[in-house]
């Protein structure tokens, strides 16, 4: 059913052109199920990436390997696979203020705050955690250790983008 959907959006979007796509009512509830698949996986990753800093502590590489093959990325797959455009689904520019909270913070890494400063809207965004976090089950593949610091910083990405997720919820329900 759901491939239905992407179909017949996609055959819209090459047709008409993304205008058309953003407008349709098909667009709209696929933009639906896909922001909340993509939040419970961001969701779900962050507290792995939490259970992975808390395994540092006990230096159990092997525990943190079968952490990492755990991350779920099957509905990035899935859009990426499609024709659709990110931009369809996460069209929204980043919010200043979910940046700020961030950016003000004193134990974030000076090259993260540049990272959080250069993503625009939610589709660099979520591209950029989901880049990430291809890389660290690559290094898990290979049996290579990332250092914390990269967990750290992904969970805090993560975090960004689950708040430009939610905060959309919010505005709705006003």
């Amino acid at each position: 059913m759901i491939g239905e959907v992407i179909s017949k959006v996609a055959t819209t979007f090459l047709e008409k052109g993304i205008e058309s796509v953003k407008k349709s009512e098909e667009a709209k509830n696929l933009r639906s199920v896909y922001r909340e698949q993509i939040c419970r996986e961001l969701s779900f990753n962050k507290e792995i990436l939490y259970e992975i800093g808390k395994s540092y502590r006990k230096d159990d590489v092997e525990y943190r390997k079968q952490l990492i093959d755990d991350f779920e990325i099957e509905g990035y797959e899935t859009i990426n696979k499609s024709l659709l455009p990110f931009s369809v689904l996460f069209d929204r520019p980043i919010d200043h203020s979910d940046k700020e909270y961030f950016l003000n913070k004193k134990d974030i890494a000076k090259s993260l705050k540049e990272t959080i400063k250069n993503q625009k809207n939610e589709t660099d965004l979520l591209e950029y955690i989901y880049r990430k976090t291809k890389i660290a089950m690559k290094f898990s593949e290979l049996d290579k250790e990332m250092n914390t610091r990269r967990y750290k910083n992904l969970q805090t990405l993560i975090q960004l983008m689950l708040n430009c997720l939610k905060r959309e919820g919010r505005e709705s329900n006003t």
